[in-house]
């Protein structure tokens, strides 16, 4: 049916206009995988490696207690003062000493290398009694051994080296060891310490009383024959 100007025709339902259509939802992309050659950020105070100190060089010179341990040869008197020789690298003056509280010793040692300062050491079994420089710079030590001590040492610390230098040091004879007329001993005082040796349980002459019969009861009685008999040479002739 016409309709009257100016009209404005009813809309239908189906006339409606379609509702603008949804946006498509964004599908998220999963983040790369980091692959082997990715570097990963250093950790948080991460230790710092420290260089070891460098550690220096120990040289131990041989001492004649070394020697008697090591022999292997017949034994008399010969031989055994043969293994009384002055250490590498110092002088001792006497040669052996008895470590009886008294006696002292003096030890140069000759200084090598680049420094020219007096060279840092310490000792075992033995106290400093003096220390001083002669004229053509060696170090001159006066020591006194610890009383009773057959082993004594001087350790020295000079141009990055650690160098051990023993001293010939040695005890008395004990109060209730009898051997030699009036602490003088003989060839044949020798001979008859070195046959007589006793048992395992009853030892002779074990001169450091440490229960048994060894190398330093034999470094001990030669040193103190050695002694005695330096002694003998120096003593004046007896008028008559």
């Amino acid at each position: 049916m016409p309709t009257d100007a100016g009209t404005v025709p009813e809309k239908k339902k189906d006339d409606q206009p379609a509702p603008p259509p949804m946006p498509e939802p964004v599908q998220e992309t999963e983040p790369p995988v980091m692959t082997a050659h990715n570097e990963e950020p250093p950790p948080e105070n991460e230790p710092v490696q420290q260089e070891k100190p460098s550690e220096k060089k120990v040289v131990r010179v041989e001492s004649i207690l070394d020697k008697f341990r090591q022999y292997k040869g017949e034994k008399s008197p010969k031989a055994l003062k043969a293994l009384f020789t002055s250490p590498e690298g110092l002088v001792q003056d006497p040669l052996v000493a008895l470590s009886d509280g008294s006696t002292k010793i003096k030890v140069s040692m000759e200084r090598t290398g680049t420094d020219k300062q007096t060279p840092n050491f310490s000792l075992k079994g033995a106290k400093l009694i003096n220390l001083g420089l002669d004229k053509d710079a060696v170090c001159v030590l006066e020591l006194l051994p610890d009383k009773g001590a057959y082993e004594a040492t001087i350790t020295l610390l000079q141009d990055g080296l650690i160098k051990e230098l023993p001293l010939t040091v040695a005890p008395p004879f004990p109060a209730d060891i009898k051997i030699g007329v009036k602490g003088r001993l003989s060839e044949a005082d020798f001979a008859l310490f070195l046959k007589e040796r006793g048992t395992e349980k009853a030892p002779r002459f074990d001169l450091n009383g440490d229960g048994k019969r060894d190398y330093i009861d034999d470094y001990i009685f030669t040193a103190n024959y050695i002694v005695g008999n330096a002694q003998k040479k120096t003593e004046p002739a007896k008028a008559k």
